[in-house]
């Protein structure tokens, strides 16, 4: 046999739907063949066509969205850049009016657009995505980030994104670091001090908010 790709596989262990069902389809054949199985009468390879829109009509679409877009993030981290980047666009794909899908998709494609050097890309997705889910924390996060990057930076809008962020994860110490960076880089120390201070309060741990505070402390 020729050597399954993408149509079959997912990633290099996790068939695709259409790989489960050539696997279904294969052993059935193999335990009638053994005998351990008596298909129904009705059963043939005309049949095949109609399970297969049966089973597929009932998959829950939503899940399967957040799954290709998990798997995605767990490529990205293992640093299989390309199928991730795959993995991720057919999770838009799915998306339609799931917003979680899309915004976890985007997050995935825009970390590996910023890690290209292709930052508009980047930017231009996450816009796009925020017109549709605009209260998403991860992609103003995500924009907050990319715009406080020297690379593409914009000061007052990474600020405005990143005080969202300090707003709906009041518990979350990198966003409370993220904006106290970003106002001690626009000239505002006394903003900047209290949002570190939260982020050092929140995790001790936290060496970019210790780093920047000792600049600005004095």
């Amino acid at each position: 046999y020729a050597i399954l790709g993408q149509e079959y596989f997912l990633d290099h262990v996790h068939p695709t739907i259409e790989g489960n069902k050539f696997l279904a389809v294969a052993l059935v054949k193999a335990m009638a063949g053994q005998g351990l199985v008596q298909p129904g009468s009705g059963w043939g390879e005309e049949t095949i066509p109609a399970v297969a829109a049966k089973i597929e009509g009932n998959i829950d679409q939503e899940a399967h969205g957040r799954a290709l877009a998990n798997l995605a993030r767990v490529l990205l981290w293992a640093g299989k850049s390309d199928d991730a980047v795959r993995l991720a666009r057919q999770a838009m794909e799915v998306a339609g009016d799931y917003q979680q899908v899309a915004i976890n998709a985007s997050t995935t494609l825009a970390t590996i657009y910023i890690s290209q050097g292709k930052a508009k890309r980047a930017l231009d997705l996450l816009y796009s995505s925020l017109e549709k889910s605009p209260r998403a924390v991860e992609l103003r996060l995500k924009l907050g980030q990319i715009l406080l990057d020297r690379r593409s930076r914009k000061l007052e809008e990474a600020a405005a994104n990143l005080l969202l962020v300090t707003q709906l994860m009041p518990y979350y110490d990198w966003g409370h670091a993220l904006f106290g960076i970003a106002m001690a880089e626009r000239g505002r120390p006394e903003i900047a001090y209290p949002s570190l201070m939260q982020a050092l309060r929140l995790n001790p741990n936290n060496s970019s908010a210790r780093q920047k505070l000792a600049q600005i402390n004095p």
